[in-house]
């Protein structure tokens, strides 16, 4: 697999970039790719509030979406993107998992988990994980 596209986020600013390197062009030996600054608003994502982020497809619909999570406290948010998402802000829900499902250090990292089935469509479920203690938890149909 290509890397197809990165997203920096500032999480004091809620400033964030994304990088497509699906419309390469080559430019002499290297390529050039499209860069778009503030694709998400920057109040979904600002004032320290999350610390991880994992992005998937968590409502099925083929288009990427974004999980913001604070593993201390459990404050989580889920960002939906549309067909339209440069032109329209991503649906946000706040707490879409039970804070206390999440909260209380019981997990350090969270990473999607792809479910390819050829010819069926499923959501992208959340892994998360604390790498010392070896506990986990997914999260999975999120909004189905």
């Amino acid at each position: 697999d290509e890397l197809e596209e990165i997203l920096f986020v500032s999480f004091s600013t809620g400033r964030n970039r994304l990088v497509d390197f699906a419309a390469n062009e080559p430019v002499g030996q290297a390529t050039a790719a499209n860069i778009a600054t503030d694709v998400l608003p920057p109040e979904f994502l600002n004032g320290n509030e999350f610390s991880q982020l994992a992005i998937g497809d968590f409502d099925a619909d083929a288009i990427d979406d974004v999980f913001a999570w604070n593993p201390a406290s459990g404050q989580n948010r889920l960002l939906l993107s549309t067909e339209n998402s440069s032109n329209e802000s991503p649906t946000r829900i706040d707490d879409q998992i039970p804070r206390e499902f999440l909260n209380g250090n019981a997990f350090d990292g969270v990473r999607v988990l792809n479910t390819d089935v050829t010819g069926l469509i499923f959501a992208d479920s959340l892994f998360f994980y604390d790498l010392d203690l070896g506990t986990n938890r997914t999260a999975s149909g999120i909004l189905v």
